[in-house]
């Protein structure tokens, strides 16, 4: 599971090498969650429960994100 690490923004930075990251929706083992992704490093974030349902983590990024 990716922990949950509650940045609380839209977009940030990794860490390890620097690349820009947007708050969006992904999917793992565990089911869809908002977090970040970083295409150098893998899961970078989870900034939400998983859902068992994409469109159930799309209506939780609308709201996380004042859409």
């Amino acid at each position: 599971m990716i922990p949950l690490k509650a940045i609380h923004e839209e977009e940030t930075d990794c860490d390890e090498c620097g690349e820009h990251l947007v708050l969006d929706v992904y999917e793992s083992g565990g089911g869809f969650y908002v977090g970040f992704w970083c295409p150098n490093c893998g899961p970078y974030s989870r900034e939400s429960r998983y859902f068992e349902k994409r469109r159930y983590a799309e209506k939780r990024l609308e709201w996380m994100v004042g859409a």
